[in-house]
């Protein structure tokens, strides 16, 4: 095993530190992660509220926009969550590379307004 020293995960998305979203099955939050080992991964705690979408090896999306957070880290890796119906789920990222680190989670909601 080689040990290395890595900064913590800086985990932000749109209208940061708020986790109050607007629902419409036609956008999707960019969620920006940056830190870390570079091996971050994301789960949601409820994925009948919203799924994560992968971009496809064309480019295009499941769906049809982006909600993108205001100048992203460079490098940082970004995860796509769209919202399926309204309701509230935790959005939840780990480093599993770092030896004793906490997860970040947010506490997602996803309402009409």
């Amino acid at each position: 095993y080689q040990l290395r020293v890595t900064p913590g995960l800086s985990v932000r998305w749109p209208g940061y530190p708020t986790g109050h979203f607007a629902y419409s099955p036609l956008w999707s939050i960019v969620i920006d992660v940056g830190g870390g080992s570079g091996e971050s991964r994301m789960r949601l705690s409820d994925p009948n509220v919203a799924k994560l979408v992968e971009a496809r090896n064309t480019g295009t999306m499941e769906h049809s926009r982006l909600v993108r957070v205001q100048h992203a880290a460079e490098g940082s890796r970004q995860f796509h969550v769209q919202p399926l119906r309204p309701g509230r789920t935790q959005v939840i990222v780990e480093d599993a590379n770092q030896l004793d680190a906490a997860s970040h989670v947010i506490n997602a909601s996803f309402f009409p307004i």
